[in-house]
């Protein structure tokens, strides 16, 4: 019986970690932009000339974002294509968008609609990188970190759950322009042993992880959370290496908040993976 209370509590907790502290951590990496449509009405159809206006808003954002991934020459040069072939489809992109404007001109003729759009990262970079586009050459980054809000695995099983501090850090090198990859690429790979190795910093494993998934840098490091007396201590502490496996910044970031409960072990390590975030995209904007 022990045994059995002790198996429950464990999954227990394992449950608490993905409920309340990690699921709700997975946001994608999105783009936001703005765009305009003005459309004819015809024939006093308001709802088609709407509904044209907003998807020209959508489209002209898009634009907006294409424009920031793409080298210049490559945008005008390739213009056509990424209109029929990504552009013209540019609603499938779409995670949300709100209006900023609207309006029947007073021509009476024009439909005006302005738009904040919101696209989802990672499926525009796949359409625009089947065109064979620079956005397929860009670097990537690995992410791998020994995070225990909650701690019931042993030193080798950290990868089996979840890391918010992982995944945060993963978006902050998209938002800098990287590819970023994070554990379910490293699981993938078969050695967790040699990933917790290159966790523990062992250079020889760094490289390993680094050749397997052609990175340019590896971020390993650990986020842990401490009760101290009526607050609760968050830290961790960031490894980042290039390929060669030599270290060129490491940083440690702590916060607290009050209580000592659960989820306050899992609201200050996500302040730390704020925090952190900020700082890793501002040093992989610099090494690019």
């Amino acid at each position: 019986m022990p045994m059995i209370r002790a198996i429950w509590t464990t999954l227990a907790a394992i449950t608490l970690l993905v409920t309340l502290g990690y699921a709700d951590t997975r946001a994608p990496e999105t783009f936001v932009a703005t765009g305009e449509g003005d459309v004819e009405v015809v024939q006093s159809d308001y709802i088609a000339a709407r509904i044209n206006a907003q998807n020209l808003a959508t489209q002209k954002a898009l634009w907006n974002v294409i424009g920031q991934l793409l080298p210049a020459q490559e945008f005008a040069d390739r213009y056509d294509q990424i209109q029929s072939a990504v552009v013209a489809r540019s609603v499938d992109f779409v995670q949300k968008y709100k209006f900023t404007d609207e309006m029947i001109l007073p021509d009476n003729t024009t439909y005006h609609v302005g738009m904040e759009v919101t696209f989802f990262a990672d499926q525009v970079r796949t359409a625009l990188e089947g065109l064979g586009t620079a956005v397929s050459q860009r670097k990537r980054v690995v992410v791998v970190i020994d995070e225990r809000a909650i701690n019931v695995v042993s030193d080798g099983n950290f990868l089996m759950t979840g890391s918010m501090t992982e995944d945060r850090l993963r978006q902050a090198a998209g938002e800098a322009g990287y590819k970023g990859m994070a554990r379910a690429e490293v699981r993938a790979l078969g050695n967790d042993p040699e990933a917790a190795k290159a966790v523990a910093g062992d250079a020889d494993a760094v490289r390993w992880v680094a050749a397997q998934l052609k990175a340019d840098y590896v971020i390993t490091g650990t986020a842990r959370a401490t009760a101290s007396g009526a607050d609760m201590m968050g830290t961790t502490k960031l490894n980042v290496y290039a390929s060669d496996g030599n270290m060129v910044w490491a940083k440690e970031v702590t916060e607290s908040t009050p209580g000592n409960g659960g989820p306050d072990r899992f609201k200050v390590i996500r302040l730390c993976a704020d925090k952190a975030a900020v700082m890793v995209s501002e040093l992989l904007a610099s090494r690019k």
